[in-house]
């Protein structure tokens, strides 16, 4: 009996450090070992599952297609080095495939074990922790002349990262407004968006203006909050560059990145 109660341990010790994964990674990008409770999760769900297989039974409905289709694309991406310079790369990409199709899985596991609002939580709240320890340390005196970087330490190096952690938590930010009613969750996310167009990251931005557009079809009842609010941190936004006239600079480098390549929209 003991023996089955620990094993049965091991699911909670997988989810556990999966979510501590979720809200470290953002803040600690820079410490490698970080990545050994993802690691650790990795371990204990499949000794998990591999005790349990016989009982084991997945919740209906299961997003196969979903996961079908980003097990395509991953492959699909592997495969394509070996029409590269460095054919060997497609053994890490495989690993990192198999990585990712366990995030995904095990993404969606804790959203129905642990429910949506603690999962995006954990993703919202590192996103937004990393945002103020930035703008805390980082040189105030370029902050509106150069790109969002040299923050905090363990922040991503690269400004493309740093500002797709924060579209990251835009996202999340907007899900559990949706989810949970917590509509004063669009004044961080307004900060978020500020932080997003410091880093003048392009690519982050039109990642995010798609993925709005699916998730703002999801809204399934607009109430007065939802458009208080919205107007709130849309003021917020509008603020900032009015008084810094920063909006200009970043206009100008998408006006720029349209002009020399149309693959990147």
């Amino acid at each position: 009996m003991s023996f089955l109660k620990r094993i049965e341990s091991l699911e909670a010790i997988a989810s556990i450090s999966f979510m501590a994964f979720l809200f470290l990674m953002t803040i600690f990008t820079g410490v490698g070992k970080v990545n050994n409770l993802f690691h650790l999760s990795i371990t204990t769900m499949m000794i998990f599952l591999f005790f349990q297989r016989k009982k084991l039974s997945l919740p209906e409905p299961y997003p196969w297609r979903s996961i079908g289709v980003i097990a395509l694309f991953l492959i699909y991406y592997s495969i394509t080095n070996l029409w590269t310079s460095v054919p060997e790369n497609i053994i890490s990409t495989l690993k990192h495939t198999v990585y990712l199709l366990f995030f995904v899985c095990m993404f969606d596991y804790c959203i129905k074990r642990y429910g949506l609002l603690k999962v995006y939580g954990c993703i919202f709240s590192g996103c937004f922790i990393v945002l103020v320890l930035t703008f805390m340390l980082v040189d105030k005196s370029t902050l509106l002349t150069n790109r969002l970087e040299n923050g905090f330490f363990a922040a991503p190096k690269n400004v493309i990262d740093l500002g797709g952690y924060f579209a990251l938590g835009i996202l999340s930010a907007l899900i559990i407004a949706r989810e949970s009613g917590r509509h004063w969750i669009y004044i961080p996310a307004s900060l978020l968006f500020i932080g997003l167009i410091l880093t003048q990251s392009r690519g982050p931005l039109l990642a995010l203006m798609v993925s709005l557009a699916v998730l703002l079809a999801k809204y399934k009842h607009v109430h007065l909050k939802h458009v208080l609010y919205i107007m709130i941190s849309i003021a917020t936004i509008l603020l900032f560059f009015y008084f810094t006239d920063y909006g200009s600079d970043f206009y100008a480098r998408i006006v720029s990145s349209y002009a020399q390549s149309f693959i990147r929209f």
